[in-house]
């Protein structure tokens, strides 16, 4: 038996008592542990290194004393597809307005790309032994049969895929449509909600139709590839250290 702990808030999102959490799930024999990374506010949240330092001892703590395997999986997307999804998935929001070309030249510093420094924080904190490190890849990859694979469970038919994709990514064009329209949406909370849900419906709706169509990107080929570069030795140095071979990607 297993239970998934993550991605666990700071408490400037949610207030949660960590320790009833841990004593809840004590019967278990594996707990998968994770930070969240993808909310600004978390960031925002004085001294939340050390904050997810704590828990990260209090939950190696825990296991040890009752001989619990603790394990953290993570999975590392190639730094320019997730930094196109994560405008994306802001764009989705009232009032968000960044550019594409600001997001790249601006990346907000909450944004993780340098993955190396990244897993040396977190080997501090769990343990290098305790660390599962993984290629998220784009095409042909089911995460939740890969997470399984990796836990040792066995995928049977109780594991059920989605019928639809849940968080379906934005087409780029339908991106840049619903951030022009984020400047325009009224102000008023009542007649937003009911606007930012319409015009959520009709960009996803579209997405999920062009995409049958065409596959665009919000960077050239070229702008792409110089992009890359950049992360081009780290992503070297963690595939041999952490995956034992020459590619990350």
């Amino acid at each position: 038996t297993w239970v998934s702990i993550e991605p666990y808030p700071t408490p400037n999102i949610i207030e949660q008592d960590f320790e009833e959490i841990l004593n809840a799930v004590s019967f278990v024999d594996k707990i998968i542990f994770g930070r969240l990374h993808y909310n600004k506010l978390v960031s925002q949240y004085k001294g939340y290194k050390e904050y997810y330092n704590n828990l990260a001892s209090k939950v190696i703590k825990f296991c040890e004393e009752r001989n619990i395997e603790i394990k953290l999986i993570v999975y590392l997307r190639r730094q320019d597809y997730y930094l196109e999804s994560y405008w994306k998935q802001q764009i989705r929001k009232r009032g968000v307005t960044w550019t594409w070309k600001k997001m790249v030249k601006k990346t907000p510093k909450y944004i993780v790309l340098n993955y190396y420094e990244h897993l040396k924080e977190l080997a501090e904190e769990i343990g290098r032994k305790n660390m599962i490190v993984q290629s998220y890849h784009e095409e042909n990859f089911d995460l939740c049969v890969e997470f399984l694979h990796l836990l040792g469970i066995r995928h049977t038919e109780i594991f059920q895929p989605l019928e639809t994709k849940a968080n379906l990514s934005l087409n780029n064009n339908y991106a840049e449509i619903k951030r022009i329209l984020n400047r325009i949406l009224s102000e008023d909370p009542e007649q937003w909600g009911r606007e930012q849900k319409w015009l959520g419906k009709i960009v996803v709706d579209c997405s999920r139709e062009e995409k049958r169509q065409y596959e665009s990107s919000m960077f050239s080929t070229e702008d792409r590839q110089k992009y890359m570069e950049n992360f081009r030795e780290i992503n070297h140095r963690i595939a041999q250290e952490y995956l034992g071979c020459e590619d990350l990607f």
